[in-house]
């Protein structure tokens, strides 16, 4: 083999790389081997392997980039998965095998067990036509081929990452199979039902937690372009509707909330405007089911917090459910109906802008109410929507005077509609390094899904807590004495899963933190 790579007379330096070496012919365990390469700012992983290769250092690895055969050179690279020749060398580089696999031999795995999901889910054009000249295909499905389908590489990096497949192969068919069912779905020529396949193969056990589209080297979209669509068109066709999102449409048409009350409702004692003096700014504040229903100590303390930094709330009274929810189960027309409520109901109190502390209503202002307002109206939605860390953050210079010190050590748990969703990591961390004395101690994989988003609590509950315990797991190994989060689905999911295990520390939102820092004391 001799490798395509970089001019490397004259390296600028030399880095080194970390690779997970194993044979299972003479390997009693794979051992990590340290690597020298001389380095180029343009080299890539891929190249420093070609390299080692040309050295006489004989590992295993693929590289069909010749054999037009994209994707197939995706491994671990600092435990994230990555295409190797798409991904810049560095120094330090850790560089293993995918996990959902066997290893064959140091980076190259056997992907059996996924042929066999491809065999299951006759991922082909099955037809029975002899004559193919009757059939039409439409604009929106080129659209939808050029856009979806013919982008995806089949690289594996969205099956890594996925943190359903992680607890659930054999239930679950992982994005990049249902990414090939919605091409299939859209194929002129296939004549199986491939709505029904995507309902039989876990359709609903997507978290819609958005980590695949954040691994994939094409940015490919699977739960809005794919994992929606298809449960929209099963709800349409009245096919795999599960019990559990019955029960919450059901609660959200007779009541507008998606939540049953525990305590007073937050919309019914607190007044539908909070003036402080000398106000500098003035919002609309978007509560949303949870803070209205079941965690109104949340609500109460970002009225606190905004209060002392000086801002106006309008608190509308009769605000429904966003219609995120909904949504995330394919009940978009009832969605639809919650949605152009709602922006009524803030135009009347004239809130140009909406502040939320709630990843999921916050991720679905911003996403979903302007295209459905559009939709339905022909009309454009001006209407900004951000979630309260980054205001405070962006919009409003906080006072840190007021903040007294906390002396806790705390680790932060990323939201994924707030993180992956709307772009927002560090702002909630940079108002907890904002309290005095309080130690923010950050966990392996902050960012991993806890199981509390795209409805799979309600609709399959066994895989979002076996999603929740690998969370946890996660969090105990920091040891530190609260987990804060900015996200009350999130608050609700960890508080569940935590109080199975009778975990000694506390689970707090972001706002509550604050609101105790300003108060004094814990």
């Amino acid at each position: 083999m001799v490798a395509y790579i970089l001019p490397i007379e004259k390296p600028e330096r030399y880095v080194k790389i970390h690779i997970r070496r194993y044979n299972p012919e003479f390997d009693e365990g794979p051992v990590i081997k340290t690597y020298d390469i001389p380095f180029v700012s343009t080299m890539t992983v891929m190249q420093a392997l070609e390299y080692l290769w040309d050295q006489g250092e004989y590992m295993a690895f693929r590289s069909n980039c010749r054999e037009f055969t994209c994707g197939s050179c995706a491994i671990l690279i600092n435990n994230e998965p990555k295409l190797a020749c798409m991904t810049l060398l560095e120094d330090n580089m850790v560089l293993e095998p995918l996990s959902i696999f066997p290893v064959s031999r140091d980076l190259v795995v056997d992907q059996n067990k996924l042929i066999k999901k491809y065999e299951k889910l006759r991922l082909w054009p099955d037809y029975n036509r002899k004559c193919i000249e009757d059939f039409q295909v439409s604009q929106e499905t080129i659209k939808r081929y050029e856009n979806i389908y013919s982008r995806c590489v089949e690289c594996y990096c969205c099956l890594e990452s996925c943190p359903s497949l992680a607890v659930d192969w054999d239930s679950y068919a992982g994005p990049m199979l249902m990414v090939q069912l919605g091409r299939l779905d859209d194929h002129p020529l296939d004549e199986v039902d491939r709505v029904r396949m995507t309902v039989a193969s876990g359709l609903f056990n997507c978290t819609t937690c958005m980590k695949c589209e954040e691994v994939c080297p094409l940015d490919l979209s699977c739960p809005r372009d794919v994992i929606e669509n298809f449960r929209k068109k099963a709800v349409e066709r009245g096919e795999g509707i599960l019990q559990g999102h019955l029960n919450v449409v059901k609660k959200i048409e007779e009541t507008g909330k998606y939540v049953s009350p525990e305590g007073t409702p937050f919309l019914e004692e607190i007044s539908e405007k909070i003036e402080p003096r000398k106000a500098i700014d003035t919002v609309g504040f978007f509560v949303g089911c949870l803070a209205d229903l079941n965690f109104q100590e949340s609500a109460k303390a970002l009225v606190n917090v905004l209060k002392r930094n000086r801002v106006t709330l309008l608190i509308p009274r009769d605000q429904v459910c966003c219609g995120s929810p909904l949504i995330r189960m394919g009940q978009t027309k009832i969605a639809e109906e919650m949605i152009l409520k709602n922006v009524e109901i803030f135009k009347k109190k004239n809130a140009q802008r909406i502040i939320t502390l709630c990843a999921h209503c916050a991720y679905t202002i911003k996403k979903d109410w302007p295209n459905i307002y559009k939709k339905k109206t022909g009309k454009e939605l001006n209407m900004e929507v951000m979630d309260v860390s980054e205001y405070l953050i962006k919009a409003v210079n906080i006072d840190k005077k007021g903040l007294k010190s906390l002396e806790k050590e705390v680790t932060y748990h990323d939201p994924c509609y707030l993180n992956r969703g709307l772009g927002i990591s560090g702002e909630p961390r940079e108002l907890i390094k904002r309290i005095p004395k309080l130690k923010l101690v950050e966990m392996e994989k902050a960012d991993r899904c806890c199981g509390g988003g795209g409805e799979v609590k309600d609709g399959v509950p066994e895989v979002a807590e076996a999603i929740g315990l690998t969370k946890m797991e996660l969090i105990r190994n920091t040891e530190v004495d609260m987990v804060i989060t900015a996200c009350p689905h999130c608050v609700k999911q960890l508080r569940e899963i935590s109080s199975k295990r009778e975990d000694k520390y506390e689970i707090c939102s972001l706002v509550e933190l604050l609101d105790r820092s300003y108060q004094g004391g814990l």
